[in-house]
């Protein structure tokens, strides 16, 4: 405990600090032990008390290698934020607590803004987060973790690689004790749940400050490995349909929650906050796709170098870390996967797209990751088949783009009724999908050629279903 610390534990009257971090692990296995690893090893030295919750192969070693607590959490399958939160709650008894994903690894400075929010958050109701920078930290330590000094590692990765990630990804929360009381039985590693935290905190008139500016969450560029189930898992199984059902209607990106910057050591109203506070956090469109190229290749040597079998088993991490560049670029990826992963993972192919600007290297590869999916639709524009793409939101305009790029015309966008709005959207009308759906997959909804759609939506596996029940043949007409 540092005397910043020592003072307000004296204001508070008790004896404990004021706040606690906390967490949840997948196996110490692999890339992602190694990230783990690494972000934790940085937790470390905050000097603050962690408590790592879970069981897990290689949790409890991990707490004690650290000195963390560990708090077994006795349930099966993927852990609940809920369960978590009340275990970290009563385990650690702070007047604020931190939860981040065990894979986000800080830098010692981050530690006086965590103590500045955690002030703040036991004097009013308040939830603290920070935009993450996504960085191609190593997949393997040669060495182990003793001979890494991770702060060095984030300084060298971040000056060549670095960039602000967007608003929707939040991987670190810091709140007063009792905001997430009434938190739903949201699964760790799907979606939904940091867009929950913020409408949560916002609905109880809680302040949510951005503390980019003081401190900046390390993420890993990463694929969506076995521990998480893959890509398509985390956006669209069945525990990622749950987090989307309990959150419907109740979300906000960062952008649209913030009430305050921490600006030096004071949160500033975001209407008072110089204009330039904003723009600073603009991410490098650039330096996203360096540093994700930069991860595949290493991930593609090890894919290249491996014989059959681990190369089957690296074939999933390299489509869903290929996945993770393009959406980050801002690109569109389906969540079938390509036949061809040497498009994708070949060191010369590597080599070739390292050597393109950024912004064609990402395009290049949003192509080869879609060349299947374009095929199927190119067979159904030609067989006389308009084009519709269901979701008319960020990732349908995504989707939009990358057809016109490859020269297919799109017909329109389709959208459940509730979400619908405008008629028409980037100049082409809006449908319902309800009445799509109800005209049967036979015809069209003027009663013409029945359309082929491609979906575009973080809820694919719920849509799919809605077309499914209607008779659509879901893989050849209907596209995800």
């Amino acid at each position: 405990m540092d005397e910043t610390d020592r003072q307000a534990v004296d204001a508070q009257g008790g004896s404990a600090p004021p706040l606690g971090l906390f967490t949840t692990a997948k196996a110490f296995q692999g890339a992602e032990g190694t990230h783990q690893t690494l972000a934790l090893k940085s937790w470390a030295a905050l000097g603050l008390p962690v408590a790592l919750i879970g069981d897990d192969a290689g949790t409890a070693d991990a707490a004690a290698a650290f000195g963390f607590t560990h708090i077994p959490l006795g349930r099966p399958g993927r852990p609940r934020l809920d369960h978590l939160f009340a275990e970290a709650a009563a385990a650690l008894a702070t007047p604020a607590l931190c939860y981040a994903n065990a894979d986000i690894a800080l830098h010692p400075t981050a530690a006086a803004p965590l103590r500045r929010l955690a002030r703040e958050a036991a004097r009013r109701p308040l939830l603290g987060v920070a935009r993450r920078r996504n960085l191609p930290f190593p997949r393997r330590l040669a060495a182990g973790a003793d001979g890494v000094d991770v702060t060095r590692l984030i300084e060298d990765l971040d000056a060549r690689y670095g960039t602000w990630g967007g608003a929707t990804s939040i991987d670190l929360v810091l709140f007063s004790a009792g905001l997430f009381d009434a938190m739903p039985a949201l699964e760790v590693g799907r979606i939904g749940w940091d867009h929950w935290a913020l409408w949560a905190a916002r609905d109880q008139g809680a302040w949510v400050v951005d503390a980019s500016h003081r401190m900046a969450l390390y993420h890993p560029i990463h694929e969506y490995g076995a521990g998480g189930g893959g890509f398509d898992a985390y956006w669209s199984d069945a525990g990622a349909v749950r987090n989307t059902d309990l959150v419907a209607g109740r979300r906000l990106t960062l952008d649209e929650a913030a009430t305050h910057f921490l600006l030096g050591d004071a949160c500033v109203a975001v209407g008072e906050a110089p204009a330039e506070a904003a723009e600073a956090l603009t991410p490098d469109p650039d330096r996203v796709v360096a540093g994700g190229l930069k991860a595949l290749a290493d991930l593609g040597a090890e894919w290249a170098a491996a014989d059959a079998a681990a190369a089957e088993t690296l074939r999933r991490p390299l489509v869903d870390l290929a996945r993770f560049l393009v959406m980050t670029a801002g690109g569109f990826v389906p969540f079938s996967d390509p036949r061809d992963v040497a498009r994708l993972g070949a060191p010369e192919r590597l080599a070739a797209l390292r050597a393109l600007a950024p912004a064609k290297a990402a395009e290049q590869l949003e192509d080869a990751l879609a060349a299947d999916l374009l095929a199927v639709l190119g067979r159904h524009r030609a067989a006389g088949r308009p084009l519709l793409i269901h979701g008319s939101g960020a990732y349908g305009r995504r989707a939009l783009a990358l057809l016109k790029r490859s020269g297919l015309d799109v017909a329109g966008f389709v959208t459940p009724a509730a979400y619908r709005g405008a008629p028409s959207l980037d100049g082409l009308p809006v449908h319902e999908a309800e009445a799509l759906q109800a005209a049967g997959p036979e015809t069209g909804l003027h009663g013409d050629t029945a359309p082929a759609i491609l979906v575009a939506s973080s809820a694919a596996a719920r849509v799919i279903e809605t077309y499914r029940a209607a008779g659509f043949a879901v893989g050849d007409r209907v596209l995800v």
